[in-house]
């Protein structure tokens, strides 16, 4: 995992070498500056919903056909064809920016730390690297390097609600220091409420409230792409867009990442982010109560996606 893209530690540099080391014989298909071979690693970078591999996920290439041109690569025992038109959606996967690695684990992660990428090197980049390792973390570069990241802080504010999250378990009469800049969050729905009053209401409701919210509605184009796909792969689909567009502490593009479109140039899962307010962080805090600034738990997931799904249900059931 390294912090850019490009220079002599970059994942561009770093595949063309890790592959002539690991994988040197044998012919394949080129496109892209990548040279795509038999037993390559190779990660997708766009989401196909045809195909049902999506941003981030990691395969190897099982089998090159160079008459047909195309290749089959194998995601967690599952393949998948390519053709050299399609190629454009895979890179070489033997090294990867921290960024791609975001909401992803490997049991051994090797890091470069130099001052190469210094416009790069921040604190909660390297700390978000460093947890990707679950067993083995080797950080290679210089002392200087990992200092001036360490003491690099882009993020010094942190929303957190702290002081009301510690009022639920003090006791009635325990001191609170007042923040200088007091700002609690009010929502008007017919009257005044605190957000977690408000929260406690059902959330159906609260969005029909909305004028915003509730005039997302499921187009025949989203119902007939869901009768071809099945609740279960639909099920999957919001599943891998919520990992990979929601569960990283600092989603990219946060707050315009999710489309306003449905199928079939969209997904009807876009739709139903903005119908439930499950669209990005901010609006995860505020109508669901998820903090921002971390990583989004399993069971945060789940939920997620048992929301959109009953939307989703309900839309489909209404015709």
């Amino acid at each position: 995992l390294t912090p850019m893209q490009r220079g002599t530690v970059g994942t561009a540099n770093l595949n063309q070498l890790l592959q002539e080391t690991l994988n040197p014989e044998g012919q394949g298909l080129r496109r892209g500056g990548f040279l795509f071979k038999s037993r390559d690693k190779v990660m997708q970078i766009k989401n196909n919903y045809d195909k049902e591999v999506f941003n981030g996920d990691i395969g190897v290439i099982d089998s090159v056909n160079m008459e047909d041109r195309e290749l089959t690569v194998i995601f967690d025992d599952r393949a998948v064809t390519y053709d050299v038109s399609e190629l454009d959606e895979l890179v070489l996967a033997y090294a990867a920016t921290i960024h791609k690695a975001q909401g992803a684990e490997y049991p051994v992660v090797v890091m470069p730390v130099l001052m190469n990428h210094f416009v790069m090197l921040q604190r909660n980049l390297i700390y978000t690297g460093i947890t990707r390792a679950k067993k083995i973390l080797v950080m290679v570069g210089t002392r200087k390097a990992l200092g001036y990241a360490v003491r690099n802080l882009t993020v010094t504010d942190r929303n957190t609600m702290l002081k009301h999250r510690l009022r639920r378990v003090l006791p009635e009469d325990a001191a609170v220091p007042e923040s200088p800049q007091e700002t609690a969050v009010h929502i008007t729905a017919g009257e005044k409420t605190s957000h977690e009053e408000w929260l406690k209401q059902d959330l159906t409701e609260r969005l029909s409230r909305s004028k915003f919210r509730s005039r997302f509605q499921l187009t025949e184009g989203d119902r007939r792409y869901i009768a071809e796909k099945g609740m279960d792969a639909i099920k999957k689909h919001a599943a891998e867009i919520i990992r990979q567009r929601l569960s990283p502490a600092e989603p990219k593009n946060d707050g315009s990442q999710t489309p306003m479109r449905g199928a079939p140039k969209g997904h009807p899962v876009f739709i139903a982010q903005h119908a439930t307010a499950t669209c990005c962080r901010g609006c995860l805090y505020k109508w669901h109560g998820i903090p921002e600034g971390r990583e989004l738990t399993e069971k945060e997931q789940e939920y997620i996606v048992d929301v959109l799904m009953k939307w989703i249900q309900r839309q489909v059931q209404a015709v």
